[in-house]
């Protein structure tokens, strides 16, 4: 990381990571908060993934198609002019 960010920056940067202390305590309490936003976010993703897909299979069978949609295209005809609609 010291080498990307001195790349980054054009000269020399120097990382230090806090031992004991208030500093130290505030590192641990960043990670943890890192770490649950993480998994909260790849289950989120996860359960997106899941709902996407049974939406797919529900179509696919509805419809009687071979294999469930890539795409899905849609037309708002709510504000046509004219009376022929």
């Amino acid at each position: 990381l010291e080498t990307w960010l001195t790349q980054l920056r054009g000269s020399r940067v120097s990382l230090r990571v806090a031992q004991r202390g208030d500093k130290r305590a505030l590192a641990e309490t960043v990670r943890r908060n890192a770490e649950g936003a993480l998994t909260q976010h790849k289950l989120k993703r996860a359960g997106d993934f899941n709902a996407r897909s049974a939406a797919l299979q529900s179509i696919q069978d509805a419809l009687g198609l071979e294999d469930a949609p890539l795409r899905i295209e849609c037309v708002d005809i709510s504000h046509v002019q004219g009376t022929d609609v």
